[in-house]
């Protein structure tokens, strides 16, 4: 085929297997995966439905070819302690966004790569994830997304379920599901967003109090520390935010709340980096500074909101609450902080 043989791994899967309590702990996976194939990554659970008290627990997942941990159209499976380096693709994901009751418990993800072979066009592997969620109602507590070439935690939700789980869930609409558990997690040094609901469709449940972000931590992403698109009615309450290009975006949504926060535009740990570094240094790719003189996007911002282009009320109602802001001091090469 088109992929080279480096590309191709090993897989681990486990099929069809309703009822039944699976446990895999303290192993070692190196150079799985198969990249561009359907179906073939490190640890997958494939079409399990409920498997209660199954646990994935400190497992370290590295070199991986195609992905870390797939759930796909299974439901009640702990992933605790597990790390993942070094990773191609998004790594922790829920496939078809079907998949619920699940927890994540303080696992690890650091160098998330895009892949060179997607699996087909409607994957985004090319622009990875640490943790992609595909349906809310799950548990993620205590997580850590550290240098992906994507996101660390993307929330992309559709209005169906889809692939080959879809039969099993008509009329259920992943963008209107309440969040589960989202506290305590950890989002740095990403070059897109630390937390994102882009593209897609966007997040908006139906009320508000059902999506909230609890005590998240988000710096050093060169996007925005949470980045909020076209949904509404989504909550961060609670955390911190530092050296992040934006620290808390909200495009095209509305009815939004963001309180008991701090936001630090550039702290002075991360300044005596790039000072160290120096200008040239710290501007090539991946860039480690957020102002790079280019008009609109001079300098770093707190707090950014955008209308909706359709106009009305889209991206009206956003309360902002208990924000206390530092770090905002111009500088000669970031005249335009805010």
């Amino acid at each position: 085929g088109d992929v080279d043989d480096s590309l191709i791994g090993g897989h681990l899967i486990v099929l069809h297997t309703p009822n039944v309590a699976q446990i895999v702990m303290g192993v070692e996976i190196e150079g799985f995966g198969q990249q561009g194939s359907l179906g073939r990554y490190p640890i997958h659970f494939h079409m399990c439905n409920a498997i209660h008290n199954s646990i994935l627990k400190r497992n370290l997942i590295r070199n991986s070819h195609q992905r870390c941990i797939v759930l796909h159209n299974t439901h009640h499976v702990q992933l605790i302690e597990n790390v993942a380096y070094n990773t191609a693709g998004h790594c922790f994901l829920l496939e078809d966004g079907g998949e619920h009751d699940n927890s994540f418990h303080r696992n690890l993800g650091a160098m998330t790569r895009a892949v060179q072979h997607r699996i087909s066009m409607l994957e985004s592997d090319n622009v990875p994830a640490t943790f992609w969620i595909t349906n809310p109602v799950n548990t993620f507590v205590g997580n850590v997304a550290a240098g992906s070439m994507g996101s660390g935690f993307w929330f992309e939700l559709g209005n169906a379920v889809r692939g080959a789980s879809a039969p099993f869930y008509p009329g259920v609409r992943p963008k209107e599901l309440p969040l589960q558990l989202f506290r305590d997690n950890t989002s740095h040094s990403n070059i897109g967003n630390g937390v994102q609901t882009y593209p897609q469709s966007g997040y908006e449940p139906p009320q508000p109090g059902l999506a909230i972000l609890r005590n998240h931590k988000s710096y050093r992403n060169y996007g925005a520390g949470v980045f909020f698109h076209v949904g509404g009615r989504l909550e961060i309450d609670g955390g911190y935010f530092s050296d992040n290009k934006v620290g808390v975006w909200i495009d095209h949504d509305h009815s939004d709340g963001v309180r008991n926060m701090v936001i630090v535009g550039v702290s002075a740990v991360y300044r005596a980096v790039t000072d160290d570094l120096g200008y040239e240094q710290s501007n090539k790719w991946p860039q480690r500074i957020h102002c790079y003189g280019s008009s609109d996007d001079d300098g770093v911002i707190g707090i950014r909101i955008d209308a909706h282009f359709w106009g009305g009320t889209r991206a009206t109602g956003t309360q902002i609450q208990n924000i206390t802001f530092s770090g905002f001091v111009p500088t000669p090469t970031c005249p335009d902080s805010t």
